[in-house]
């Protein structure tokens, strides 16, 4: 069974293999990073949240973090 969420952050498909049938813990948006906390459960979704401060990093375009200002 495919598994496809789509991404909280940006939008982006996320296409997940059989082994997260039955999985809680975090994935990574291939496209923006942002790192997703979900919880699946013979193949549904039963929970989905962004981690906060990978979303700001996600979003972020690089250099270095201890001079990023934010807005």
């Amino acid at each position: 069974m495919r598994i496809k969420l789509c991404c909280l952050s940006c939008g982006h498909s996320l296409d997940l293999g059989d082994a997260y049938e039955n999985y809680r813990g975090a994935v990574r948006c291939w496209s923006c990073r942002a790192l997703l906390n979900i919880t699946l459960e013979e193949g549904l979704l039963k929970e989905m949240q962004p981690t906060p401060s990978t979303v700001a990093e996600a979003r972020w375009d690089g250099g270095d973090p201890a001079s990023r200002q934010e807005s």
